[in-house]
């Protein structure tokens, strides 16, 4: 009868300091995500970061000012790119479509570069703000502020609109 008691004391306490061991590693582990704190990126430049977009192992970060930075080491060092000539462009949007760099801006067109960022073409035909990229069926599509949607048309080699049936007012 002793071996027994014994047993199940033995049984008892070794799961009183598994609780315990587990309930310190929660503790320690709570203690330590609830301090974790945002960190600045001291190479971006203090100006609104517009948009982000991933391309395998690199991230792009649009600025407003017409800049994008990137990094492939996880925010550890970060190049600077230009995107327009036109000193006043101001970036919206940024979206990687088949392996190419699409930017937005706020009126001076559409930028795609296939070359990570060091060379840009621009179609400046889209006039208002570009809010975003989207690939359907084949085709990219992008969103504007007041124009609508707009489609690529790789025969042309522009931007053709693409409101057939949308509402050009809103409907309450």
């Amino acid at each position: 009868m002793k071996n027994v008691f014994a047993q199940d004391c033995l049984r008892q306490s070794k799961l009183k300091l598994r609780v315990f061991l587990l309930s310190t590693f929660l503790y320690l582990s709570f203690i330590q995500q609830s301090n974790a704190q945002w960190i600045r990126m001291e190479a971006i430049p203090n100006a609104p970061v517009m948009a982000l977009a991933v391309k395998a192992d690199r991230l792009f970060a649009a600025l407003e000012d017409n800049r994008i930075f990137t990094t492939t080491n996880a925010g550890f060092t970060w190049n600077a790119l230009q995107v327009s000539s036109i000193a006043t462009t101001r970036l919206l949007s940024i979206k990687v479509i088949d392996d190419d760099l699409y930017v937005g801006t706020f009126g001076n067109g559409i930028f795609q570069s296939k070359d990570n960022g060091q060379t840009w073409k621009n179609w400046s035909n889209i006039t208002l703000p570009v809010t975003d990229f989207q690939q359907f069926n084949g085709k990219i599509y992008a969103t504007t502020l007041g124009q609508g949607v707009f489609v690529y048309d790789a025969a042309t080699d522009s931007w053709l609109a693409f409101n057939k049936a949308c509402p050009t007012t809103r409907q309450m």
